[in-house]
């Protein structure tokens, strides 16, 4: 994962990542970060770098342990246990 709490770290880190490691792209969570949704135009410095990188970028949120505690609300409704985990 990039450190997103700066979007030029987390340019930079990819690129370390990428050169120096051999990474084959990134990892992210959608979440909004320090007031910027990802359809921010401050995130484009972080989309460039993996264009010019020719490397992917993933979003995918995770529930942790808080997930299986919604089944005493939702059930078996997996899309509302989803939404009430992870807001």
């Amino acid at each position: 994962m990039l450190p997103l709490h700066d979007v030029h770290l987390a340019c930079a880190e990819l690129v370390r990542c990428v050169t120096e490691l051999g990474a084959v792209g990134s990892f992210v969570r959608p979440n909004m970060i320090n007031g910027h949704f990802w359809h921010s135009n401050y995130w484009n410095p972080l989309f460039a770098i993996h264009e010019e990188l020719d490397v992917g970028m993933g979003f995918h949120e995770g529930t942790g342990p808080t997930y299986s505690h919604m089944n005493a609300l939702y059930g078996e409704n997996r899309f509302y246990r989803h939404v009430a985990a992870t807001g």
